[in-house]
């Protein structure tokens, strides 16, 4: 599971289902970390806002995301995955199967962003 995918299943999530408080909770959450990360990073565009404008339009949400390069944060990814584990909890499948797709990983979404070691046998 790649945190792009995430983050934007995260963001929908969030933007049409906030009416439970765990997940409100969590979305909270999520949304103040994506808000200090784009703060530093001026211009950026906010996935947040396009969530929140249009839930349906993942395609820019996406877009948003990639653009703002969020998903290179770990805390923001783990926040994700919160909501979505919350959510799951909360709506059964409400996220469209990213949750067993991340049980199935072991549970965590990491970030590599670059392997430059050496294997020797």
């Amino acid at each position: 599971m790649d945190p792009v995918n995430v983050i934007v299943s995260a963001l929908i999530v969030g933007a049409g289902e906030t009416t439970k408080e765990i997940v409100k909770d969590t979305y909270v959450a999520l949304k103040s970390l994506i808000g200090k990360l784009l703060h530093r990073k001026k211009g950026a565009p906010d996935p947040v806002a396009t969530a929140e404008a249009d839930p349906a339009a993942r395609e820019k949400v996406t877009e948003a995301v990639k653009q703002s390069g969020i998903a290179a944060d770990q805390a923001t990814v783990d926040a994700a995955v919160e909501l979505l584990k919350a959510a799951d909890a909360a709506r059964p499948g409400i996220e469209g199967g990213v949750v067993g797709q991340i049980n199935a990983n072991g549970g965590k979404v990491l970030i590599v962003t670059t392997n430059l070691g050496t294997i020797n046998m």
